[in-house]
């Protein structure tokens, strides 16, 4: 991914501090609420505020600024809640309950 970023500096530098975090993270900090809040905010959210650029650099490039590209608030309003539902729930699943 890095080297795809080569020519975006600031979100190579963006996905370099993620990297560093992730490496921080303490492998039993799953089991800790407040460890899981931090690599939340961490790690996840800068990730997808990375996917989020990546995905509007694309529409622009692709051209598709109409009604389907993506804008400032990621999702409309009614469904920006049941959208951070459905990735919390993903999000706790254990890894037995894994297809």
């Amino acid at each position: 991914m890095r080297r795809a970023l080569g020519h975006n500096p600031d979100l190579a530098r963006d996905l370099n501090r993620v990297v560093d975090q992730l490496r921080k993270v303490n492998p039993n900090a799953f089991n800790d609420p407040s460890q899981m809040a931090l690599l939340k905010n961490e790690v996840i959210e800068p990730l997808r505020q990375i996917e989020i650029e990546l995905a509007r650099r694309l529409q622009a490039k692709l051209g598709n600024n109409g009604s389907g590209a993506l804008s400032d608030g990621d999702a409309p309003d009614r469904y920006r809640k049941l959208i951070e539902e459905y990735y919390r729930r993903l999000s706790a699943r254990s890894p037995e309950a894994k297809p």
